[in-house]
């Protein structure tokens, strides 16, 4: 089992601090390396991606019109969905998180989002897999 977790937005920042990902066998994931490598290889290439960079059309999507952005995120999503056996997320409101949990617990990594995301992340996908492992059982 591998997943491949990233997050987004900063507890001063944004309105909500997210952390998401997905979950695959070491196989599957071999497999999606394959595939994404061709997608990002596709005419008009681009070395990695980033939904942000997609979004503003800025650093690899620098110069790209709307309509070439999104066919090509339509060419990368299905891979995704093809090759991940489950998605991971964690969402907090920013005010919600300052409200309730900033300042309340021992430890200043406590304030930030990222302690409980990641081991909330880590935690779902264990039992995940360990439910998919004992079906197969």
């Amino acid at each position: 089992m591998l997943a491949y977790v990233d997050g987004s937005g900063t507890i001063n920042d944004s309105p909500v601090y997210v952390m998401a990902g997905y979950l695959a066998s070491v196989e599957a994931w071999e497999a999606f390396t394959v595939d994404w490598k061709a997608a990002l290889d596709h005419p008009k290439a681009i070395k990695y991606f980033k939904m942000a960079e997609a979004w503003s059309r800025r650093g690899q999507f620098a110069g790209w019109d709307g309509s070439l952005r999104d066919a090509r995120l339509k060419m990368l999503s299905p891979i995704i969905n093809r090759h991940a056996f489950s998605a991971l997320i964690f969402a907090a409101s920013t005010d919600g998180w300052k409200q309730h949990v900033v300042g309340r617990l021992d430890e200043r990594y406590h304030d930030r989002p990222y302690f409980f995301a990641f081991h909330s992340i880590m935690a779902a996908g264990s039992n995940t897999w360990t439910k998919e492992v004992s079906k197969k059982k």
